[in-house]
């Protein structure tokens, strides 16, 4: 057997598991979204009842792993979300996927720190013909002071928000101390500072795009980890299909 040949063994039944890993997820997700919106709720109604179910999941210092920790690299799926809780870009992910399945569009966002480096992540969500920033993790939505949402780009241009609860838990907000000391014109849709890969990798993509990088908005199919999974998997066969076919060349 060629190596091409060996790796469609090893990758089809990694293949099958991600594709049935995703169906059941899919499944679980349905079910949470339907509960949660049960009073059937709108608009700005519906998100802030989704971030709110998400806002009482239990925080966990990690994401849950999935499936396998094989898979631990493509970040949490929403039911192991939904069933153990997780940290910001679990509960981020969650959101993001919850509004897709009621047809609404949102986007992970990461605030960067004043020291540089990117610190927390949150959604920003398209809703009733506008922007808002909302964070599932600490029961937060942003605005310009009025009561108006503000986006990606408005903190960019340097608007300073006020948070603003969507809960009535009374423990809602960022703590009091240095690690929520955000610098909102720094706001960018990717955690570009986790390593020293990414570094670089922003580095390019930042002088190549002249700075679009910065505003890029990953589609909600790409939040699903199984996704990533299978893109992974294609590719490392394509990798290999090219590899074996230089070789017999």
């Amino acid at each position: 057997m060629d190596t091409f040949g060996a790796m469609i063994v090893i990758e089809v039944p990694i293949i099958l598991v991600l594709i049935r890993q995703r169906n059941l997820d899919r499944r679980r997700l349905q079910q949470f979204v339907a509960s949660s919106l049960s009073g059937g709720e709108t608009g700005r109604a519906a998100v802030f009842r989704l971030a709110s179910r998400i806002f009482d999941l239990p925080d966990v210092p990690d994401d849950p792993i999935w499936a396998s920790r094989l898979f631990k690299a493509f970040g949490a799926s929403p039911g192991a979300v939904i069933e153990a809780g997780a940290c910001c870009s679990g509960k981020t992910r969650l959101l993001i996927l919850s509004l897709a399945e009621i047809g609404m569009r949102a986007y992970q966002i990461t605030f960067y720190h004043r020291e540089g480096y990117a610190q927390h992540c949150l959604a920003e969500v398209c809703v009733d013909d506008a922007r808002l920033l909302l964070d599932p993790t600490y029961g937060v939505y942003l605005t310009d002071g009025d009561g108006h949402g503000v986006s990606l780009q408005d903190l960019r241009r340097g608007v300073q928000p006020v948070h603003m609860p969507f809960t009535t838990r009374a423990d809602w907000g960022y703590p009091r101390d240095s690690y929520y000391h955000f610098d909102y014109a720094a706001t960018k849709t990717a955690n570009w500072t986790r390593s020293v890969l990414r570094r670089v990798a922003y580095s390019i993509l930042h002088g190549a795009s002249r700075g679009a990088v910065d505003n890029m908005m990953i589609p909600a199919w790409l939040e699903w980890p199984q996704n990533l999974g299978l893109l992974a998997c294609m590719a490392l066969l394509s990798l290999v299909a090219f590899a074996t076919a230089c070789a017999a060349y």
